[in-house]
């Protein structure tokens, strides 16, 4: 197994796939300042649900993350190394999640945003 894809197997297993309605889709591209996900995408308004739970994969080029609400910097926070999945569940880390990229090169997550 990849490191990193554990993530995905635990919000499988205590989410049913079929418990969850597809938000959205968005491509984040990781560069030298820190960036979260777009607050438009992850709160839809409307009368649609925001999503509560993102499953993303690292594109291209390393990257480190947050999620206290504290920006990363390039060698302080959660490493994610090209072709890791990561999935967080919950408004609250969504909100929260920030990233920067760790050398010369921009990272790029391609994130899908779910509602249980």
């Amino acid at each position: 197994m990849r490191r990193g894809m554990i993530g995905l197997f635990l919000v499988a297993l205590t989410v049913p796939l079929s418990a969850w309605s597809y938000v959205a889709f968005e491509q984040v591209t990781v560069t030298a300042t820190a960036i979260g996900f777009t607050a438009a995408t992850i709160n839809q308004g409307n009368g649609h649900p925001g999503a509560a739970i993102a499953v993303c994969r690292l594109e291209t080029a390393q990257i480190r993350y947050r999620l206290d609400g504290t920006a990363p910097t390039s060698s302080v926070g959660t490493l994610l190394e090209i072709g890791d999945y990561l999935t967080l569940s919950g408004s609250d880390l969504l909100v929260n999640f920030s990233a920067i990229r760790t050398g010369s090169s921009s990272g790029v997550l391609d994130c899908n945003y779910f509602t249980p």
